[in-house]
């Protein structure tokens, strides 16, 4: 029976739960906040490196070898990874003190491919100018002495081949003396602005991103954005009554009344009753509820004190033999199973008395039959111009069904925060199709205590002390 998800009911999930909202929105905001004063001015500076790569290869037509420029064909043919090295990194963070880390440096740094025989670094992470410049010229060496020591190193092992070779002829002596001198050669082969002691200007970079009060306010937006589909999803996994606007039953009324402060609330409902026929050609009301655990006690006393207090004979039925203590005194059970020889009413104030459960040892599933109910129903009928059953719950007691059926409206109580929608649906299915009376739903938000006198509460002189036991609080 849940409503369907409308548009309109779906801004009363959300704002319903506008707190939600607020507090998404200022989440986000001071997130917002965070992050952009986390976004800073910074310096960046680069510098060009000139990179002749040198290796070793066979002569081929005799043994030796010889040194050829190793660059690529191609100046897009430049790896990254050879520029932005941990390795080279980690001894430049080393030379700096430690600061910033290798990690720090790497992830600032960029390689920008120029010629095949020139790439461009550029460093984006210092706080200022000097910083930045240290930073990039500590890498730059580091990384230049890194491919410097890795070419030495490979041509060495060629020389080292090369004085194995038996026997030593005067070519293998002239082409070790030619590896030795392009070995010596290879520091001049990498070249950088900060090779001769010189130096690259810094540039103050701005902080990206929006301006800081443009962040806050999309942060703020997008949170109660975020919370709203939150409070939407919360409101639809909701499985309780929580508003009376929500429940839409067609052909039913729906009456939002306060059963224990609100006592206009309670008068129109019987004006509505009496304009209907109550009082005159209608003179039974059922009050019940669809489970045991929602009570609607307190509805039916209330409704038959403002229908007693315009002068109309009423009588208050407690017929729910199931949620009250077994009392002492002659009831309804009494009634029921034959052993009362009159009908036990008890003059509660002036219009108004009351049939109590009674007490009996008969399960309350045995004592209701339809032609019991309908007997005592019509007797009172002829006592008093109103009566007012408060039944046992719909979906759980059986003994519901012939009440209702023996009565002229019916009366659903619903409980904010205590109803499910799914009994609900169900009980309304039920008394439509079995019942057949006409219906209305009481969304009562009173307490669900009960308000009849509880079993040991009724002493000598029971009808004053009645009064005062089950007296609705005033507002």
């Amino acid at each position: 029976m849940k409503p369907e998800l409308t548009f309109r009911r779906s801004l009363r999930l959300i704002f319903k739960r506008w707190w939600l909202l607020l507090l998404g929105g200022v989440l986000f905001a001071a997130l917002a906040f965070i992050v952009a004063g986390q976004k800073k001015a910074h310096y960046a500076a680069g510098a060009d490196l000139g990179i002749t790569d040198v290796t070793a290869v066979p002569l081929g037509y005799r043994p030796g070898y010889q040194l050829v420029q190793n660059n690529p064909k191609y100046y897009g043919d430049w790896s990254p990874d050879d520029f932005v090295n941990p390795v080279a990194a980690g001894a430049a963070s080393k030379n700096l003190g430690g600061s910033p880390t290798a990690s720090q440096i790497v992830s600032n740094l960029t390689m920008t491919p120029l010629t095949t025989n020139s790439v461009r670094l550029d460093y984006a992470g210092g706080s200022n100018s000097d910083e930045t410049v240290a930073v990039l010229r500590a890498y730059t060496i580091a990384l230049l002495n890194e491919r410097t020591n890795r070419e030495q190193v490979a041509i060495q092992a060629v020389i080292n081949q090369l004085h194995q070779v038996t026997p030593q002829t005067a070519r293998l002596a002239t082409n070790e003396a030619g590896l030795q001198k392009g070995l010596q050669q290879v520091p001049g082969n990498f070249t950088s602005p900060f090779s001769s002691g010189g130096t690259v200007p810094a540039q103050r970079v701005a902080a990206g991103g929006p301006p800081t009060i443009l962040a806050v306010v999309g942060g703020f937006l997008a949170g109660v954005a975020f919370f709203a589909l939150v409070a939407l999803i919360m409101g639809r996994l909701d499985n309780r009554v929580r508003r009376p606007e929500d429940i839409e039953v067609v052909g039913v009324p729906v009456v939002d009344i306060h059963s224990q402060v609100d006592q206009a609330s309670v008068q129109l409902l019987r004006s509505e009753l009496e304009l209907s026929g109550m009082g005159t050609r209608l003179a039974v009301i059922a009050v019940t509820r669809a489970t045991r655990a929602e009570g609607a006690s307190g509805l039916a006393l209330a409704l038959a004190r403002t229908f007693a207090g315009v002068g109309t004979a009423t009588i208050l039925v407690s017929a729910d033999l199931r949620g009250r203590a077994v009392r002492e005194q002659e009831g309804l059970s009494a009634l029921l199973d034959g052993t009362a020889t009159s009908m036990p009413l008890i003059a509660l104030e002036d219009n108004l008395t009351w049939l109590p459960e009674g007490t009996s040892n008969a399960q309350p599933e045995t004592l209701f039959s339809a032609p019991r109910v309908e007997r005592i129903v019509r007797d009172l009928r002829d006592v008093a111009a109103v009566v007012v059953i408060d039944t046992p719950a719909v979906l759980e007691d059986s003994e519901t069904l012939p009440l209702i059926a023996c009565s002229d409206i019916v009366l659903l109580t619903v409980r904010p925060g205590a109803t499910r929608w799914n009994p609900l649906g169900s009980a309304v299915s039920l008394i439509q199709r079995v019942a057949k009376r006409p219906l209305h739903i009481c969304y009562d938000r009173a307490p669900t205590s009960s308000s009849v006198p509880a079993a040991g509460e009724l002493k000598p002189g029971l009808a004053e002390r009645v009064h005062q036991v089950i007296e609705v609080p005033a507002s």
